[in-house]
């Protein structure tokens, strides 16, 4: 385990936060490879635009859970800070139950309702069938996949990159092979992918369930068992449901975007949608160094917040920011400049390329504003105000980045151009907001240590 409340801080914050930018990159390159087959082995621009909707679907879902796991992520990291390793135990137990309790309901219900979902979003006749097998078979592994993000999360928490990278480069591997196998050889198209990705999140939770079992000791961890701990599970949700709302909210607005596309064409619905899905995965991927750099300063404000090292907590967040801008610079070049080239390694069609470089040109913008609303998220979350980012990621998602993607892509005739413009809008209100915030209620405290 790495101890963040010692050593040099830019030191720790690298060595810690480059194996979890490794294995987000890896987590990236997986969602990736569905779209990216299906479009290299079938050039069906129906099954790529039908995946790419389901993926968004499911990525909010998990994005909604992965925020109920940073919630103890954080705790732990704090327990652990402060040698309380009792209180960790019963963190770690009392998340692995919600965890399990929620995974079940979600699985249950979004296999049943996955049709209703999808024509409410008014997903092309065409491109339904494809997106409903996608969505309920990913679904059937939402436990496994929730498992592994309280495992990683617990990890990270107690200062651990490295094996939470190991566990997901394995499952990269054979999660590719399979993607491979099903679309070019058995011809199965949306369905073999996501049920390669299902089998590959049950690897994925075995390897690491066995690790982190078998380790308990070393972790300072007690005991397992199923148990919701009542101040636990207030804790987990006072901390983790504004996370989870957060994550919720800011992926909800997306597929909001694909809904605003799909009123906004007609002819060209499917070419605009298929663009829209491969820009969805390549902004996913591009935002992961800045956002996995959030998880860390969140960690090791964390930590240091436990062990009440105040002065620390000022050189994370400082150090934090100069590496998220950095990845935003260099994100933000490769795609202004390259977008044509990105879009062309999926193998779409013209119509749909044109599409697609319109969103990213408007959309890219956004990479220089990212790390420092993500970067104060990081360091608020890692101090526990969690309700804080939610509020403030709320507004901007919901009520600024939707209407005015609406307003831009339909009133001003903008279309794609439009859509994109939204997002880097709606993350400089939330940088500028949270730095007010942080600027009145935060800093003064910090520095004053």
């Amino acid at each position: 385990m790495l101890d963040l409340t010692q050593g040099n801080v830019a030191g720790r914050l690298l060595k810690f936060s480059l194996p979890f930018l490794i294995s987000t990159i890896i987590q990236a390159v997986i969602n990736l490879s569905d779209i990216l087959i299906l479009s290299i082995f079938t050039n069906d621009s129906s099954s790529v635009a039908g995946v790419g909707i389901a993926a968004q679907i499911s990525y909010l879902i998990i994005n909604a859970v992965v925020g109920l796991t940073a919630g103890a992520g954080i705790l732990v990291s704090q327990h652990f800070g402060a040698k309380d390793h009792e209180n960790m135990t019963k963190t770690i137990n009392t998340m692995f139950s919600l965890l399990t309790i929620t995974a079940l309901i979600l699985s249950i219900a979004l296999f049943f309702s996955a049709s209703s979902i999808l024509k409410a979003l008014k997903t092309p006749l065409e491109a339904q069938s494809e997106a409903k097998a996608y969505l309920q078979t990913t679904m059937l592994g939402a436990l496994f996949i929730f498992i592994y993000n309280g495992i990683s999360a617990v990890l990270r928490g107690l200062g651990d990159s490295i094996r939470p990278l190991i566990f997901i480069g394995t499952a990269a591997i054979i999660n590719i092979g399979l993607d491979i196998l099903a679309v070019s050889v058995l011809n199965m198209k949306a369905f073999g992918v996501a049920l390669a990705t299902t089998i590959s999140q049950l690897v994925l939770v075995l390897i690491s369930g066995i690790y982190f079992f078998r380790k308990k000791r070393k972790l300072n961890i007690k005991r397992y068992k199923f148990e919701l701990n009542l101040e636990k599970t207030k804790e987990i949700l006072r901390i983790g449901v504004p996370t989870s709302v957060q994550n919720t909210i800011a992926s909800l607005s997306f597929l909001v975007l694909t809904y605003i596309i799909n009123i906004t064409f007609d002819k060209n619905l499917v070419y605009a949608l298929s663009a829209a899905s491969v820009v969805f995965k390549v902004n996913s991927f591009a935002v992961l160094p800045v956002r996995s750099m959030n998880t860390t300063i969140a960690a090791m404000v964390g930590q240091n917040k436990g062990a009440n090292d105040l002065k620390r907590i000022v050189s994370t967040f400082k150090y934090g920011l100069l590496f998220s801008i950095i990845f935003g610079l260099i994100f933000f070049v490769i795609t202004f400049f390259f977008a044509r080239q990105l879009l062309e390694i999926f193998r779409l069609e013209n119509k749909s390329i044109g599409y697609g470089i319109l969103y990213l040109k408007t959309l890219v913008y956004d990479y220089l504003i990212l790390p420092y609303a993500v970067s104060q998220y990081g360091l608020v979350d890692g101090l526990g105000k969690t309700k804080v980012s939610m509020w403030i990621n709320t507004i901007s998602s919901i009520f600024l980045r939707v209407p005015l993607a609406f307003i831009f892509a339909n009133l001003m005739e903008m279309g794609m151009a439009g859509v994109g413009l939204a997002i880097p809008i709606s993350s400089l209100f939330s940088a500028l907001a949270m730095f007010i915030y942080i600027r009145k209620k935060v800093w003064r405290k910090l520095k004053d240590a």
